[in-house]
């Protein structure tokens, strides 16, 4: 049957082969008779194996939930999902020019879903460290434009956080922040140069299930320092069709001792305040509420999502109207806040008389201030006639009105409104000191209110929305006591305003407060929707029970069962499944068996790296191997006793007991590798078949066997038959086994997260630009697909 839907006729037989960049991954194909030879007509539909970056993810983390996989598959609300490898420069005007440059050096991949309705289409970009730093919608780019200097696409971006209160010690800058995006950096010697992205271990996209996976190492944040980091981080992003991404954060804990995770961002995110001035909250009633005004992200709203109904709603613009915490009143002396008094007018108003004109306020005070390019100012002002006194807490986006000349003027951020007679405040980038005071001279009355309502009806505007669930905690059986005590609290979601006007950044962050202990893994499956806001909190609402919280020990996830394959020389190995169903292969003399294991964390198995600095390799459990040592700080980012400009690589092999892999220590990684090719015949010959047959019958058996047996021998040589094929003109479907670039390697016995002893300080200082990670399963710069309605193939 397969030969009629593979457009074969004339089939004979069936076989199975290897094809493509990897010896794991098989096909199906269909033999006939073709020139008196048995060849290949076509190659089957579809794989009969995952690759193992895919095997990697999918058994650590938890499957996507029905609802998802439904949504995803064929049918009119599907729309088409991409993906590719293939990095192109986004637009001059996305990025600030901090961080235009780095752009490349973060890629590691793009997904996107085409919708029927334009609104309802997304295009992602994703990390080296797997998290999301673009993300874009009929509005445009959403996420922040990276202003901040030395955190380009490190901070301001969608990733997990990772969090040891009980190492770190803010009192002498000790801090414990492993980022899944990367470290941030300077320019002080030693320290990097350039940023260095979280390394990517693993990665994958399947345009049929139509989801991309990734596994990175995250780094600590603030360097220079003396922690390591033994946290590995799995993220999940899957087209649910209709404007709907299901978004998986795992994080793996994969310490030996010492570190225990206890304050986790699942994930740390946000958006453009630009593009989403105001957010939505859910009741548990499913109703929504405006959180007016949107508080200082030094001050933000911390919510109990048991509090809330399991999402919340990012918005164009919502009608403000009278907010009367908008300018709380202090006592007197400044020690308490109290209700304000009635005022006349509209009751979201202050009015103050300007007593001596404003003044700059200097670049260092700007800065603290929060006024990114703009000026701080400071302008006395007489008390107000009805309260004694007013606090801002970093509003943004203030009206002031001379109320005798009716000129307005846009202050985007106020500190106090009144702080001991005088406004504390921002000017917008494009205004200078002497406009705002030819705006507000000596006498003149100023109003301080909400910016005029310019909402949009609902449905004439977008929204995103995040379903993070309510109390996703308890969906862990058995998870509130004893060593399976994964969540120390009901869990806070955090929402705040940027700190600067220049990083248009609206913070929004779920944040699990747990006991993540070594070798233990914890991961949730979260929603993103794009749309039209006016229909958004029905379905959020229609998503919050598809949000799943997991916990596991190792050995909750059985894995696939793997071996490494070495070469009996030592010089090169491969990682296999075991089961040929699995795409796994049996070793060909001149390579042997080095050790099993599996695609997931056991009991005794501990998770093994391929590293690669230069020409130098290393198989093993330290990702530390090639790190200097003898120096100031862990800077994992350099290969000891080589250039500033090598930066290692590191990929993910599995996990294997301890010890056991020894005999591929010092292999390269070829991923593909199951031994020299054999002297043996192959399935399908490489020859391409002759036009005509030999005259005369040859006194041996044909190189290449044929498919099917003969009926019965004769008895003698057969009459030659002279007849005339056309030639072949399908091309060999016998790959030839690729070398591919050696891979990371892994380290010795993960060190526990404990600050290394102070070393001779390093001459040497990093380079200054990384070096691109080659990634699994995919060429570093190459590769796409997609799937139209559900359709489609690809890894």
């Amino acid at each position: 049957p397969e030969a009629t839907e593979t457009g074969c006729s004339g089939c004979v037989g069936t076989m199975v082969g290897r094809v493509g960049l990897s010896a794991r991954v098989l096909f199906c194909g269909c033999l006939m008779q073709y020139g008196g030879i048995a060849v290949v007509c076509a190659q089957g539909r579809a794989p009969i194996a995952t690759s193992l970056s895919e095997r990697y993810i999918s058994d650590l983390l938890p499957p996507s939930s029905a609802r998802c996989i439904a949504g995803g598959a064929a049918g009119t609300s599907s729309g088409t999902f991409n993906f590719s490898f293939n990095f192109v420069a986004s637009p001059m005007e996305t990025w600030h020019s901090n961080a235009q440059q780095w752009e490349d050096e973060n890629f590691n991949g793009e997904l996107s879903h085409t919708d029927p309705n334009p609104n309802r289409s997304w295009t992602m970009r994703v990390g080296k460290g797997g998290g999301v730093y673009s993300l874009r919608t009929s509005l445009g780019e959403i996420i922040p434009p990276q202003a901040t200097a030395n955190a380009p696409f490190v901070d301001e971006v969608w990733q997990g956080v990772a969090v040891d209160f009980q190492q770190q010690s803010p009192a002498t800058n000790q801090l414990y922040y492993v980022h899944q995006a990367g470290i941030y950096f300077d320019q002080t010697p030693g320290n990097a140069h350039a940023p260095f992205y979280s390394p990517s271990l693993a990665r994958y996209c399947n345009a049929t299930t139509r989801e991309c996976g990734f596994v990175s190492w995250g780094q600590q944040a603030h360097v220079p320092t003396n922690f390591t980091s033994e946290v590995l981080y799995y993220t999940r992003f899957k087209d649910c069709g209709n404007g709907a991404i299901e978004m998986t954060w795992g994080f793996h804990n994969l310490a030996s001792a010492t570190t225990t995770l206890d304050w986790l961002n699942m994930p740390w995110g946000g958006v453009r305040e630009s593009l989403y001035r105001d957010v939505l909250l859910s009741y548990p009633n499913g109703s929504t509420y405006h959180l007016n005004p949107i508080p200082a992200w030094s001050s933000p709203n911390t919510l109990l999502p048991r509090n809330l109904g399991g999402y919340f709603l990012f918005a164009e613009g919502l009608s403000r109207g009278y907010n009367p915490d908008l300018v709380p009143c202090v006592n007197t002396a400044k020690t308490a806040l109290e209700t304000c008094p009635a005022r006349p007018g509209p009751r979201n108003q202050i009015t103050c008389t300007v007593s001596r004109r404003a003044s700059d306020r200097g670049a260092s005070n700007a800065a603290t201030q929060g006024c990114g390019t703009g000026i701080a100012i400071a302008m006395r002002c007489t008390e107000c006639t009805t309260c004694r006194e007013f606090m801002g807490s970093g509003l943004t986006q203030v009206l002031a009105t001379n109320t005798g000349t009716g000129a307005t003027f846009v202050l985007p951020r106020v500190r106090h409104f009144i702080w001991l007679g005088s406004l504390i405040a921002c000017l917008p980038p494009s205004a200078t000191l002497s406009t705002f005071r030819q705006f507000a001279p000596v006498g003149s009355v100023l109003n301080y209110s909400d910016i005029p309502d310019t909402a949009l009806p609902l449905d004439a505007q977008q929204g995103l929305g995040w379903v993070f669930g309510t109390g996703v905690e308890s969906t862990i059986a058995a998870n509130t006591q004893g060593p399976r005590r994964w969540i120390t609290s009901g869990g806070r979601v955090r929402i705040g305003g940027g700190t600067r006007a220049d990083r248009d950044f609206l913070v929004g962050t779920h944040v699990l407060q747990s006991s993540l202990r070594p070798g233990n893994t914890i991961a949730a499956r979260q929603m993103t929707l794009t749309g039209e806001l006016g229909t958004m909190a029905a379905e959020a609402r229609g998503w919050v029970n598809d949000v799943e919280m997991v916990g596991t020990f190792p050995g909750d996830t059985p894995g696939t069962a793997i071996r490494m394959i070495a070469a009996t020389d030592g010089s090169q190995v491969g990682v296999s499944a075991v089961a040929v169903a699995d795409g796994g292969c049996t070793p060909t003399p001149g390579a042997s068996i080095v050790c099993t294991g599996s695609t997931a964390p056991g009991p005794t198995l501990e998770a093994h790296f391929a590293i690669t600095c230069g020409s130098a390799s290393y198989v093993g459990t330290d990702l530390y191997h090639f790190t200097p040592t003898g120096t100031d700080a862990v800077r994992s980012w350099l290969c000891n006793g080589q250039d500033i400009t090598v930066r290692p690589d590191w990929k993910l092999l599995g996990y294997f007991a301890r010890g056991t892999c020894a005999g591929a220590a010092a292999a390269v990684v070829n991923e593909s590798y199951c031994g020299p090719p054999t002297a043996s015949p192959t399935l399908v010959p490489t020859a391409t078949p002759t036009t005509v047959p030999t005259l005369t019958p040859s006194n041996g058996p044909t190189v290449v066997p044929t498919a099917l047996p003969t009926a019965s021998p004769t008895a003698g040589p057969t009459a030659p038959t002279v007849s005339v094929v056309p030639p072949t003109r399908l091309p060999s479907v016998a790959p030839t086994m690729p070398t591919m670039g050696p891979t990371d390697r892994p380290t010795q016995p993960p060190r526990a997260s404990t600050a290394r002893p102070t070393r001779q300080p390093s001459t040497r200082s990093p380079t200054a630009r990384p070096t691109t990670a080659t990634p699994t399963q995919a060429p570093s710069r190459g590769g796409s697909g997609s799937s139209t309605s559900g359709s489609g193939s690809g890894s």
